[in-house]
């Protein structure tokens, strides 16, 4: 009976390590794996690690590559954290900028703590694309994927994009390139799971890819899907005007970086650099960041990022 006893309340102290812990920044955590074996267990067992991700995401960074003026050579940086940068628009931080592994790489992706990287080689025949998979923190990499080969036609051009994410039904990070044929419309869709040793092809000769004309930018809309499983949940989150925004036609990309409370904060491409917006959806109200790292960087894409001990490995 003691020793029952005993192992309870073994497991209930774990499991009240594991509730402080959780709750710490990811950069005092490594102290802790000193304390002994068990506490390094807990550390590196998958239950805190996912627990973990799920806490820091609630407070995100920005993640940037930048280059140098006139040098080709591209390094990652990681700045501030978004809420300190809605609290002070006007931020007089200085950036510790560090070198990565990814050379003139692009990154194209982040999700809990990975950094999603794609190369690519092009011939007369053919293009090939890999992708590789990076932890800032822990300074580990996947490496390069097996290569997606794509033959060429005599007519085949097209447009591709790229998607990276968590998929919690197989505890898998994946990544998809969706490809659009310029002349028929048609799609294929290639799915990389982290770790496999092939592409999959998971739709080819789709159905005709639906567009929408945007020559004439008029409004920027946000729409919620609340319920994956009800396609009538979608719900309109905001609706602002591109003149509201004072988005010109020398500006692309608007997309959303993250939300937080009432308050919307969007980047996009200007003349190469990415600004910044804050929309606040209670009042309307719109506040322009511009020219944060102008001239010292030319800032080439940015993504929410949260630093994790998730391993890309």
């Amino acid at each position: 009976m003691a020793t029952v006893s005993s192992g309870r309340i073994l497991a209930d102290h774990d499991d009240l390590i594991v509730e402080i812990l959780s709750w710490l920044p990811i950069t005092s955590i490594g102290r802790f794996r000193c304390v002994s074996n068990t506490w390094k267990s807990l550390i590196s067992g998958s239950y805190f690690v996912k627990l973990h991700v799920e806490r820091s995401s609630r407070n995100p960074q920005i993640v940037l590559m930048l280059r140098k003026e006139h040098e080709k050579q591209c390094f990652m940086a990681l700045f501030f954290s978004i809420s300190s940068l809605i609290e002070n628009p006007v931020p007089t931080f200085r950036a510790s900028v560090g070198h990565s592994p990814i050379s003139s790489r692009i990154l194209f992706g982040s999700c809990n703590g990975l950094l999603s990287i794609h190369e690519s080689l092009s011939t007369d025949e053919y293009e090939e694309h890999w992708v590789d998979f990076w932890n800032p923190l822990t300074k580990t990499s996947s490496g390069p994927s097996p290569s997606l080969r794509l033959n060429y036609d005599t007519d085949f051009q097209y447009l591709r994009n790229f998607g990276f994410g968590y998929d919690d039904r197989s505890d898998s990070y994946k990544v998809v390139i969706m490809l659009l044929h310029t002349r028929t419309l048609r799609t294929s869709v290639w799915v990389y799971c982290m770790g496999d040793e092939h592409w999959n092809c998971t739709l080819t000769n789709g159905s005709a890819f639906h567009t929408i004309d945007s020559n004439e930018k008029t409004d920027f809309v946000v729409l919620v899907l609340k319920d994956i499983q009800d396609e009538t949940s979608w719900t309109q989150l905001v609706r602002v005007s591109y003149n509201r925004l004072q988005i010109n036609e020398y500006s692309s990309n608007l997309r959303i970086l993250c939300m937080s409370g009432d308050l919307l904060l969007l980047t996009y491409s200007k003349m190469g650099y990415c600004e910044f917006i804050i929309f606040n959806l209670k009042d309307n109200k719109v506040e322009s960041i511009e020219g944060l790292f102008q001239p010292i960087v030319f800032t080439m894409f940015s993504f929410p990022y949260a630093p994790t001990l998730i391993s890309p490995i």
